[in-house]
């Protein structure tokens, strides 16, 4: 529970590259951490075999086979520590196409670290036009900072709300 950021899109190599450079270099200007991802880790390919089945029956778009054997590359941006990180990591598809699939929650980050999340993915689509964002606060397609103030308010007070028992 909580505002969370969905996104999704397929790439060619050469865009994940300029997606993982372009990330990459905000984050060094900005001083703000981060993880390269160049091979399988197998904790986030088991999470991803997990959730992809479910999600390609939301989206029958994500009905893809993985390549083997398995590749991943990307970037896992640490923007907060009360906010879950931004993965941008594509798994490589037996048509040679990347796909990137994930979503971070930004609820107990506040308004700053969700408004920075979507700078970030404009940066993504930038270089991929395809990609399809999903924003709980409302924010990415309205850019209403009041509106998306609002949106954290009202989840933070239903999450209290549920922790007291009412």
């Amino acid at each position: 529970m909580g505002v969370t950021i969905h996104y999704r899109a397929f790439a060619s190599e050469e865009q994940v590259d300029k997606v993982i450079q372009s990330v990459k270099e905000i984050c060094d200007d900005l001083k703000i951490c981060y993880q390269l991802v160049s091979r399988v880790d197998s904790h986030w390919a088991h999470i991803f075999d997990i959730v992809l089945p479910t999600l390609s029956k939301i989206y029958p778009e994500l009905r893809v086979e993985l390549a083997e054997p398995r590749q991943m590359k990307g970037i896992i941006i640490s923007l907060h520590p009360d906010s879950e990180p931004l993965s941008l990591v594509f798994h490589k598809l037996k048509d040679s196409r990347w796909l990137l699939c994930e979503f971070t929650k930004t609820q107990f980050a506040g308004s700053n670290v969700h408004k920075l999340t979507v700078a970030i993915l404009d940066r993504v689509k930038e270089i991929i036009p395809s990609l399809i964002v999903e924003d709980e606060g409302l924010f990415y397609n309205s850019r209403d900072e009041e509106l998306l103030r609002r949106i954290l308010h009202v989840h933070d007070k239903m999450l209290k709300d549920l922790f007291r028992g009412r």
